[in-house]
């Protein structure tokens, strides 16, 4: 009886945390540069759908900003690796999603591709309610890694206050693992426990 009790009160302490985990646990930090999307030879594309595990909405568009008529501008100064650099098509909003389950956001390198200045809002959503709001001051001259640390949302949101062009490189994310995960991995753990409490069990039954 005693030791069913032990083994009953160490499941519970190792399934807790495990369960609690999806609010705060995320896989391994992914940095977005965009450059292995293939032109085919276009001057920019549209990021397809599933790209980096994502939904790019419709009006996410990725171009090479070593091509003319781009150098110098805001895009050639916004690329941080390679030479493609995403951005927001006639200025419009544009935003990206988690193809399912949520997502962390931790920041991304936003330059103004054409206009001296520009004020972006940046918003996370969570099943269409706005839980971050952040507004950020962005230059042509030059790239700024902005630190948004938005938990826990399914699409985040950008929108010039310009109506203008907005260069993204470098996008961190993280996906959130579907609770579902941390259940299988909570029951794998207690079956392991379970099996070796019954072999010590057995052992010490046997001396």
């Amino acid at each position: 009886m005693i030791l069913k009790l032990k083994t009953l009160g160490a499941m519970v302490a190792l399934i807790t945390p495990l369960l609690a985990a999806p609010a705060m646990a995320a896989t391994h930090l992914q940095t977005i540069n965009f450059d292995d999307i293939n032109l085919g030879g276009q001057p920019y594309e549209l990021i397809p759908s599933g790209y980096a595990g994502l939904n790019w909405g419709s009006n996410f568009y990725v171009l090479d900003s070593q091509q003319s008529p781009y150098v110098g501008t805001g895009y050639d100064n916004g690329t941080m690796s390679g030479s493609q650099v995403a951005f927001n098509g006639s200025g419009l909003p544009a935003s990206f999603s988690a193809l399912s389950g949520t997502l962390n956001f931790f920041g991304a390198y936003l330059t103004s591709a054409w206009l001296a200045t520009d004020t972006v809002e940046v918003m996370g959503l969570r099943a269409g309610a706005t839980v971050f709001d952040q507004t950020v001051t962005i230059t042509k001259d030059t790239a700024k890694l902005f630190q948004f640390n938005f938990s826990n949302v399914d699409t985040v949101k950008f929108v010039s206050q310009g109506n203008s062009q907005i260069a993204f490189d470098n996008v961190q994310i993280s996906a959130v693992p579907e609770p579902e995960t941390f259940a299988l991995l909570g029951l794998g753990a207690v079956g392991l426990l379970l099996r070796r409490r019954s072999r010590t069990f057995s052992l010490a039954r046997s001396v």
